[in-house]
């Protein structure tokens, strides 16, 4: 039986970042039933950050990083080409930009396009183009994506767009997490972050929080793993509060797994989200976490006190006394930790990947 034919349209597979992560783990459940082509509108690198699947064909728009405004204009025509070219069945674009450059080349072609936004627009409603980019490309697709229920109801309530157009699917577990390689152990006081280095991501509360939670418990151990533009500065920073001894940045590692194996609780100190892969692998591994309750992304994966904490948003104080005092609860975290199991099935790979076929393949909901 001949495959149906799937473009995934994404700015730059060669980078680094969640969407391209979630694309790499996908892909390895739809080259079973698809015929897969990868569209990057840029190329920054030689290779693929992430693995993915030898059987899947990758066209380049443009076979250097290029910056928006040139993605606007030549990557559009470009894909436009593609898309003459190709008689795919459906084209999923991912993200704010792929979906808008999408949804302009596929005009006059009218190719089925689920277009999957990987933010929050309530996030980014007074950053005017991104809102202008979501609203066109929302008009325009067959299918909108969410990450999460707030961000499908914010299509329906702000954009005014149908329900029948709308559907959530969260971001999966990969199945590599699934596993551990050694039992939690609620008896360490070891805090582990894994984050970009980048003004959203709120490193600046977290070393408030950080400063509050080692004047209250001098013993504790948080290791953060990850880079970004403000790595360096945020380094300094650390120096000059003379925290090195307990904040310890561990830089980019590929494979986390054994990290989170390490780890007693996850802390997540985002100014905003969208669906956190990050806690999605702490809920596989069985790791209790504690986050800022953020307008979407951590409720949806955290429920307060059962799993992990929700701390009112940036309140730095409280988040280093709720935080300190669960390391020191053994038996709580224990069945934090064991409660994590229940919560996680929705997020399995299997079940996520199922819904995308439904979709891709013009099911119902």
């Amino acid at each position: 039986m001949k495959k149906e034919k799937l473009a995934i349209v994404i700015n730059d597979i060669t980078t680094m970042g969640g969407v391209q992560k979630i694309c790499s783990v996908l892909c390895s459940e739809f080259v079973r039933i698809y015929d897969v082509t990868i569209i990057s509108l840029g190329k920054t690198n030689g290779s693929f950050y992430y693995d993915f699947p030898k059987d899947i064909k990758v066209i380049y728009t443009f076979n250097q990083s290029v910056r928006i405004r040139k993605l606007m204009a030549d990557s559009r025509r470009n894909l436009r080409k593609v898309l003459k070219k190709n008689d795919f069945d459906c084209l999923l674009s991912l993200g704010v930009i792929a979906g808008f450059i999408t949804s302009l080349a596929n005009m006059g072609i009218k190719r089925y396009h689920v277009y999957a936004d990987h933010g929050a627009l309530c996030n980014q409603l007074d950053d005017k183009k991104v809102t202008f980019f979501r609203k066109l490309t929302a008009k325009c697709a067959d299918r909108i994506v969410s990450l999460t229920k707030t961000t499908e109801n914010d299509y329906h309530e702000i954009f005014k767009m149908p329900k029948e157009k709308l559907l959530t699917i969260p971001n999966p577990i990969e199945d590599i997490f699934l596993i551990r390689s050694v039992p939690y152990n609620p008896m360490g006081e070891k805090i582990l972050s894994v984050t970009r280095f980048s003004e959203e991501k709120g490193i600046d509360l977290l070393l408030k929080i950080a400063k509050k939670s080692v004047s209250i418990n001098p013993d504790i151990e948080w290791k953060i793993y990850g880079d970004g533009p403000e790595f360096d500065y945020y380094k300094e920073q650390i120096k000059k509060e003379k925290l090195e001894k307990n904040l310890i940045l561990m830089g980019a590692v590929s494979d986390l797994r054994s990290v989170y194996d390490e780890a007693t609780v996850f802390a997540l100190t985002s100014y905003r989200e969208g669906l956190p892969v990050v806690l999605l692998e702490s809920l596989a591994k069985g790791l209790p976490m504690v986050s800022f309750d953020v307008k979407t992304g951590a409720n949806e994966i955290i429920k307060d006190g059962e799993n992990g904490l929700l701390i009112p948003c940036y309140d730095t104080e409280l988040f280093a006394v709720k935080m300190t005092e669960l390391l020191k609860d053994s038996k709580r975290l224990e069945i934090m930790s064991k409660k994590c199991s229940e919560y996680k099935q929705e997020f399995l790979l299997s079940n996520v990947a199922e819904k995308w076929k439904r979709v891709i393949s013009r099911g119902e909901k």
